[in-house]
């Protein structure tokens, strides 16, 4: 079943009638999924493997695509027996070796999805493709006893996709960014990260030696949630916001706003003298001369003395109001302008070519490959034409089916590729030797406080200050 609100992101529908459906759900900013339930019967084993080739053909269309796919349903067969060579897991073992994950595993979630009255096992799943695990929340198992009543559990997964429904500005004005002030913590507050930091990893099942078949994405997705975590809730830490004010105003608006900034200056500084009773800048005349000049005001020229400095200031302010205003309706102007020209060149756009209007929604920008010439060994091609058809050439070339001429390799070329005997096998018997918690402790040591830290927001600080359980853990990652 499908929510209403998702109804008009699908794009297509596959069917195998009866175990198996596909629907293609398209967002904005090229968030693309392929949603693809099954049921895999278990008393007809013929029907069974036309079912797994049909969804792995589903599957393959979808990653030439680009688009993501997530296959959930009842496959019938456990988990456990997934190198075994029958047909019944023929996708699972695809599923397996093209880096599509079982949410289950990836979460430790290791608990059976259906049970009788004297058995119980995980037959049931959601497989997710790699680059989707970075937008789980979480995943979890509910009974259906109080729903549907099935002797299967209900498997849910919850995922945030930034930006999908409502998009996002393309040119961004401003920016949160997180600081953390190091400067405050002491040993004991230290300490007391170190320690949450270790609550973290043990919660979140993080692997503390290399015996494990957890991947290396869960791994890392473990240790930087534990580290991150542990940071935001122990080290004193704000958000800032970055404001981008470029592009605010037009050219002319951006003259007026430019004129208004020489006009408060002229008169702060005359309220300066007038307060410290110091020489009135009585040479900033030539300035308010320009200004009259330029928006036609009546800016009346700074008094010599002391005592009309009051009235000078008073008629002043009211020519200032004049050009603070001219400057706000030529930008609210300028930008109702930009606005109607907008939308007369949508609705031009969803009238005469309704094709870019629906990539524009969808957010399909192809950035084009423009090639002016090519140069041959004997000539320079410029003809649009000859182009395409020599680059047309070159890729057939490219990718023509080239026969190995088997007798010309076993006779001069198979010593070249036999094992040389000169290298000896223990030459690479240190490159081989795992890394010890000393070795990775050191390493932390010597590297700069003072760099800025990468998109994964943990610093250098955060990794010397973590504790001896991530030393453990980092030390395990990378062995």
């Amino acid at each position: 079943m499908i929510h209403k609100q998702l109804t008009p992101h699908i794009h297509n529908i596959l069917t195998f009638p009866g175990y198996a459906i596909a629907i293609d759900l398209f967002f904005k900013h090229d968030h693309k999924f392929r949603i693809i339930s099954i049921y895999l019967p278990c008393d007809n084993s013929q029907l069974r493997l036309q079912i797994q080739n049909t969804i792995i053909q589903w599957i393959q269309q979808a990653t030439n695509h680009n688009i993501l796919p997530i296959i959930l349903g009842d496959f019938n067969v456990p988990p456990n027996n997934s190198t075994s060579s029958s047909i019944k897991y023929k996708l699972l073992q695809f599923l397996q070796y093209n880096n599509i994950y079982d949410l289950a595993d990836h979460t430790n979630t290791l608990l059976s999805t259906w049970h009788s009255s004297r058995h119980h096992s995980t037959i049931d799943y959601i497989w997710a493709y790699l680059p989707l695990l970075k937008y789980l929340n979480s995943f979890y198992l509910d009974d259906a006893d109080f729903c549907t009543k099935s002797d299967h559990k209900i498997l849910i997964s919850s995922w945030t996709f930034p930006y999908a429904f409502i998009g996002k500005n393309r040119y961004s004005t401003r920016t949160r960014r997180r600081t953390f002030n190091y400067k405050a913590m002491n040993k004991e507050q230290w300490e007391i990260f170190a320690n949450q930091v270790s609550l973290n990893l043990v919660t979140n099942k993080t692997p503390l030696s290399i015996q494990t078949t957890e991947s290396l994405e869960t791994t890392w997705h473990k240790i930087q949630t534990s580290i991150i975590n542990a940071a935001t809730k122990c080290i004193p830490n704000k958000k800032y916001t970055i404001r981008n004010f470029q592009h605010i105003f037009s050219s002319k608006a951006t003259l007026l706003h430019l004129n208004l900034k020489k006009l408060n200056n002229i008169i702060r500084k005359v309220k300066a003298s007038l307060t410290n009773t110091t020489p009135i800048p009585v040479h900033l005349n030539s300035t308010i001369l320009y200004l009259n000049s330029s928006h036609q005001l009546n800016i009346p020229p700074i008094p010599i003395s002391h005592e009309l400095i009051p009235g000078w200031i008073t008629n002043t302010n009211t020519e200032w109001q004049s050009l603070y205003h001219a400057r706000n309706l030529e930008n609210t102007k300028q930008i109702r302008e930009q606005i109607n020209q907008h939308i007369t060149k949508r609705c031009s756009k969803l009238q005469n070519n309704p094709k870019t209007m629906i990539n524009s929604i969808l957010n399909r920008h192809k950035d084009p490959v423009k090639i002016n010439n090519i140069k041959t060994p004997n000539d320079i091609i410029t003809d649009p034409k000859s182009i395409k058809e020599h680059i047309k050439q070159h890729f057939d070339n490219w990718t023509a089916y080239r026969p190995i001429n088997t007798h010309e390799f076993n006779t001069n070329w198979l010593e070249e590729y036999q094992p040389k005997t000169t290298t000896r096998p223990d030459y690479y018997s240190s490159a081989l030797v795992n890394f010890s918690s000393k070795e990775i402790s050191t390493t932390l040591s010597q590297l700069p406080n003072n760099k800025a830290y990468s998109s994964f927001e943990i610093s250098y600080k955060m990794l010397k200050q973590a504790g001896p359980v991530f030393l453990q853990t980092i030390t395990a990652f990378f062995n």
